[in-house]
């Protein structure tokens, strides 16, 4: 989880107040005051005020698909136009227009997995590093 974290530190600065834990159904995660949150049975996406920033995260059982499987399913799902696995055995997306990044984790003896996703923007339009969705990541704790 730690490399996952430190990849999202490298992609996504801005400060903000901070709100109580949100519990979902695999994990606690700190959503700051003034963003937004849509779930749907197994995701959730965290949407800054202003939608420069959003994050989604979508947690679930296996139910015995293999996790080569289910980065194929999410890179069509995404748009993502190569999918690469690391030493970790997580996969990671890459996206042409370099504003979007996603990962995908998890444990087979736990029968679990996790795609996270999100998108940065200035208001250039270019990506910027941010501190708050690295907080945020920071704040997510698995049950």
């Amino acid at each position: 989880m730690k490399r996952v974290i430190l990849f999202f530190m490298l992609m996504l600065v801005s400060s903000c107040a901070w709100a109580e834990i949100h519990e979902f159904k695999y994990f606690y995660i700190d959503i700051p005051e003034g963003w937004s949150v849509q779930e749907n049975d197994s995701m959730i996406k965290i949407t800054s005020s202003d939608k420069s920033e959003s994050l989604m995260i979508k947690a679930d059982s296996l139910r015995g698909e293999s996790f080569d499987k289910l980065a194929v399913k999410f890179s069509h799902e995404l748009g993502a136009s190569v999918v690469k696995i690391d030493s970790d055995d997580d996969y990671t997306f890459e996206f042409n227009d370099d504003k979007r990044y996603a990962i995908l984790t998890g444990d087979t003896s736990e029968d679990f997995y996790m795609l996270i996703a999100g998108s940065s923007l200035e208001h250039t339009g270019q990506p910027e590093s941010s501190d708050v969705l690295l907080k945020i990541l920071d704040s997510l704790e698995i049950k």
